[in-house]
Parts: C-alpha cells; structure tokens; sequence
C-alpha cells in the first residue's frame, strides 16, 4: 500500500518549518529578503528593534514598516500549501484519532471508576460484617465468661462450707461469744455455777480443734483437686482452625471447600493427642499435578504407606511413609483404570486398595468401585 505523504511532502515539511520556533509556519510573514517568519516569532524578534533588523537566516538588513509585524505581507501562498499538503491532512487525521480515542479512555476510565467505587463499598460492607459478626461473638463470649466465673465463686464458697474446719471454726467462735457474754452481761455468782458446763463446752471445742490440726499436719498427700473446666470441644475446634468464616467472590464458596465440618461428641472421644517430638513428612506433590490438585481423602496400610484421592486430577497418588512419591492410579477418562473425582480410598489389605470413584451433583451419587494392586515398586490397576 502506498504512503499517503510522497517525497515532495518531505522536502515540503522542511520548507514549512519556522527557522526560530522550529514548528510548522502559523500565518508567516514575508521578509524583504523573500524568507519567512512566524508572526508570533516575528513579534518577538522586533520587540527589541525600532527602525531595522538582521533577518535570522541570511542575516540582511530588514527595515520595519510603519505598521510593525502587520506590515510584512503574509505568504498566503505558503499558507495554504501546508493547509492542503497530504502530511497536514494525515496529522489532522491521527489528531482526531487521538482526541477520540481519548473521549472513549475517558468513558472506560469513568466506567472503571464507577466499577472500583463499588467493588471498595462492598468490600467496605463485607469487612463491616465481619467486624459485627466478630464483635457479637467476643460480646456472647464475654458474657460466658462471666457466667462461667460466677459458677465457679458459687462452688468455691459451697465447698469452702464443706470443709470441716470451716464448721469447726465457726462453732467454735460462736461458743467463745457466748462465753464472753456471759462473763460481761452475768453476776459472778451465776457465772460460777454455770462454770462446768462451760468448761465442759470449752474443753470440747479445744479437743476437736486439736484432732483437726493433727489430721492436717499428718496429711501428706497433695490436697485433691475440686474443680476442673472442660472448654466446648466444638468451640475449640472453630477457634484453632480458620473457621470463624471465609470469603470469596459470591456463589463460590461452599461449606465443603471452605469449612472443616465439627466431629461429633462421640467421634471426638476416640481423637489421639500427638505427643510433642512427633515427627511429620511433607508429602511432595508432582509438579504436573500441582495446579489442579484438589485432595479429598486419604487413606494409610499399616507399614505406613499413604494414599491420596486427588479430585482435581482424577486420580489416586501414593506415598512411602517417609512422605516420598511412589506412583498414581487412574486419570481421568471412562476406560477401565481411569477415574473421575474419586472420591474415598481405603487400604484393604497392605497391598490392595479400595477407591471409590464417582461425581457428587446435588443428591445424586454414582459410585464403581476399583481395586488395585499396590506395592513400593509398581501400580497395576485390575
């Protein structure tokens, strides 16, 4: 395709540049000595003459009219040369381009800030949900808190009652007021008569005081413990994991891939607690397989080998108990030997392995059951 601007547009452009400001002639004017000028740049080369200046190209002597710069006559014929050169026309012609593509970035950029003012004020609101949901929880806690610790003051108070120097103590001074009434509010004479029952009272008192502080002294037993807190399990649970909630973009989210569901009370019974120096292994998922790994179950023999059920492979994935890969079962496709979002696996026997294989939509569940040789060297599949 041709260039619209030819060779003589380029020699021309050359032609229709002002010697002083460098850029395309705006109204030039005629020099006496045939060259031209702007007449913005004409004005100002004159601003410091009055009678006669050097033209900046050739160096003559120009005279300057009565009039000034409106006095030098304006190459009209130059004028329209680049008014009407194909080079003008194709700059003109990108310079609508230009504006009009920026009318439409202004457009996409007003739209795009439209878009990102919402997305903020949900982001906004969801944070502001979060921070409720949050609070409220704190708040219900709290008040468990405090309800839980005002149970414990009333057991504290009921089994200090219990305690037999607690009865023993308040008898006891309980007798030694009424002693002490008796000797103030009482004539001596009365007070004699009364003596032997009061000592009577008084001897016992310090018999049993006696016992009690021999039975302490003699115990060497740490004291048992009275009372223990048993935290919700559940609770636990939801506050050890990354379940107080999640987000996501809407729709997306599901309680299967976001939340770890809460054993039941029985099952939580039988849970093993690790003791501390355990030693874990990572298991090193293929490079291949590690974009699209989705693991659903996992199963261990009883030499510690490890299967994995890989839904977003389709396949199974099998580990030394040194957390070393071995080999993989399946892969999708319906043939015998492939697999489509397995889902359970179970080890039958140390070398046999059970898979349960199907799709989960709704409340339809289809299940083909494969079993599969496994040793630390091959996979076959059968």
């Amino acid at each position: 395709m041709a260039s619209p601007v030819s060779n003589i547009d380029h020699i021309f452009s050359k032609e229709s540049t002002c010697p002083i400001c460098l850029e395309e002639y705006v109204e030039p004017k005629v020099l006496p000595c045939l060259h031209n000028i702007c007449k913005k740049c004409l004005k100002e080369l004159l601003h410091h003459h009055t009678t006669s200046f050097r033209c900046p190209i050739c160096r003559a002597v120009c005279p300057i009219p009565e009039r000034g710069v409106d006095g030098f006559p304006t190459n009209d014929y130059l004028a329209r040369l680049i008014r009407d050169s194909p080079a003008k026309k194709v700059i003109q012609e990108i310079r609508k381009a230009v504006k009009d593509c920026s009318e439409k970035l202004a457009v996409v950029r007003r739209i795009y800030d439209e878009a990102r003012i919402d997305v903020e004020r949900q982001g906004e609101t969801i944070k502001n949900k979060i921070h409720e949901d949050f609070d409220n929880l704190v708040e219900v806690l709290r008040k468990q808190k405090e309800a839980l610790c005002i149970e414990v003051d009333g057991l504290v108070e009921k089994e200090e009652k219990k305690h037999p120097a607690c009865f023993l103590a308040l008898q006891t001074k309980t007798l030694l007021t009424h002693v002490e009434g008796s000797l103030k509010l009482r004539d001596a004479l009365d007070t004699a008569n009364d003596k032997e029952h009061l000592m009577s009272r008084i001897r016992d008192a310090n018999v049993a005081c006696t016992k009690l502080s021999h039975l302490h002294t003699a115990e060497t037993e740490k004291p048992k413990a009275l009372f223990e807190f048993v935290a919700h399990k559940d609770v636990l649970q939801c506050v050890s994991g990354n379940m107080f909630g999640a987000v996501g973009l809407k729709g997306q989210l599901t309680t299967s891939n976001t939340l770890i569901s809460s054993p039941v009370s029985e099952d939580l019974e039988s849970l093993e607690v690790l003791k501390p120096g355990t030693r874990f292994h990572s298991l090193n998922i293929p490079q291949p397989l590690r974009r699209k790994f989705q693991p659903f179950a996992m199963a261990m023999n009883d030499e510690g080998d490890v299967a994995v059920s890989d839904q977003g492979n389709h396949t199974v994935l099998l580990y030394s108990k040194q957390g070393e890969f071995l080999a993989r079962i399946g892969g999708r496709g319906s043939k015998d030997g492939n697999l489509e979002s397995p889902t359970g696996v179970t080890f039958l026997t140390r070398h046999l392995i059970a898979i349960a294989d199907g799709c989960l939509f709704g409340n339809l569940l289809v299940f083909k059951r494969l079993i599969v040789q496994v040793d630390s060297h091959a996979v076959s599949s059968d």
